[in-house]
């Protein structure tokens, strides 16, 4: 196996990879959508995490073998589909700490888990992320931010693929098509979540926004909850409006429509549908038990511009639900894992007005 996988990455030996992409270019419905395709097979497969997944296990930097996902006593990584998720989660008296930070969404999950100076300790830490549509209308972005480095850091590749044990000589697992990748996969504006529990991180961030870096010395699990919001909802811009247009920097007057201050929703049913997705995630958390909550925010407000929608409206959503479940959690942050003109302005400024989050660099 270590002659299939090295940990290397691209120096491994052997056609394996080249010949599981192609066999799952014919079995994965997702791969029609290109972006998903490429975060897979530079993230997952190329840089060898699919296969440290495949032995449960990798090598440190030191030279000792780390276990993770279900060996030598670890838990493997779970997943399950909500829908509206049923239970009762006790009533929260916390009053928690909303922050903006610069990191990504997984190295702040690190931080929550670790604690440090100015991070409360967590003991449990979810994270909450935009899916990616099963096919994607031409021009448009097919992945987050936030997904796209899950593959490649983490066992979150495991909601999709499966791994059976090898048979024959050949001592090399199969590796097919989970569920996930087919019907049962989440469904756009649906109130509808994936949930990941023992998602294990085993890998720090490389030199971009998305490639995995160094294996970590010490895995740490997390649990991963996303939904899949509408695209391209009717938008309504009102050019009389005489309000101040947003919180746009001095270098660019207007990022995008949709961060505009005068962009919401057409039709009003659409926030009523995005509402009804986002309680569903922040239920999911309650339920898990989890006292730190981290939000990606790459490219707007959980993916929010990714999937075109209106920022002020998305912003409010986020406050509604939280003003009546944030008792639950003793530290909410929403991670900008980038540093562009937007997340600078824009996203940390309608955070800070309307739900007070403080900014920590």
């Amino acid at each position: 196996m270590r002659h299939v996988f090295p940990r290397q990455g691209r120096q491994r030996k052997g056609d394996y990879s080249e010949s599981l992409l192609v066999r799952l270019r014919s079995e994965c419905r997702h791969f029609y959508n290109a972006d998903f395709r490429n975060a897979v097979t530079e993230n997952l497969v190329n840089s060898g995490t699919l296969g440290a997944i495949l032995l449960r296990g990798y090598e440190s930097a030191g030279g000792g073998d780390i276990p993770f996902g279900g060996r030598d006593g670890t838990l493997a990584t779970r997943t399950s589909k909500s829908s509206r998720p049923g239970g009762i989660a006790c009533a929260g008296r916390r009053v928690p700490h909303i922050e903006v930070r610069s990191e990504s969404m997984l190295d702040v999950a690190m931080d929550l888990q670790e604690a440090t100076p100015s991070m409360p300790h967590c003991n449990k830490v979810a994270v909450v992320f935009a899916g990616h549509p099963a096919q994607v209308p031409r021009g448009a972005r097919g992945i987050c931010q936030e997904e796209a480095e899950l593959l490649g850091r983490t066992t979150w590749g495991e909601v999709f693929f499966t791994v059976e044990a090898p048979e024959g000589p050949s001592q090399v697992p199969h590796v097919g098509v989970s569920k996930y990748c087919d019907s049962a996969y989440i469904q756009a504006g649906k109130p509808e979540c994936l949930i990941a529990e023992n998602v294990w991180l085993v890998r720090h961030a490389g030199l971009s926004d998305t490639a995995p870096g160094e294996w970590r010395a010490e895995p740490r699990d997390v649990s991963a909850i996303c939904f899949l919001p509408q695209s391209a909802p009717p938008l309504a811009y009102d050019k009389e409006s005489i309000q101040n247009d947003g919180h746009h920097p001095s270098s660019a007057r207007q990022v995008a429509p949709t961060v505009s201050r005068r962009c919401g929703y057409a039709d009003k049913e659409n926030r009523v549908i995005y509402r009804g997705q986002v309680e569903a995630a922040i239920k999911a958390g309650c339920l898990l038990d989890c006292d730190g909550l981290v939000i990606g925010c790459a490219e707007g407000i959980c993916g929010s511009e990714v999937f075109g929608h209106p920022m002020t409206e998305v912003v409010q959503v986020w406050r509604d639900v939280l003003e009546s479940t944030s008792a639950q959690f003793r530290v909410i942050v929403f991670a900008l894992g980038k540093d562009t003109p937007m997340n600078r302005r824009c996203t940390t400024g309608y955070l800070a007005e309307q739900l007070g989050a403080r900014t920590v660099s």
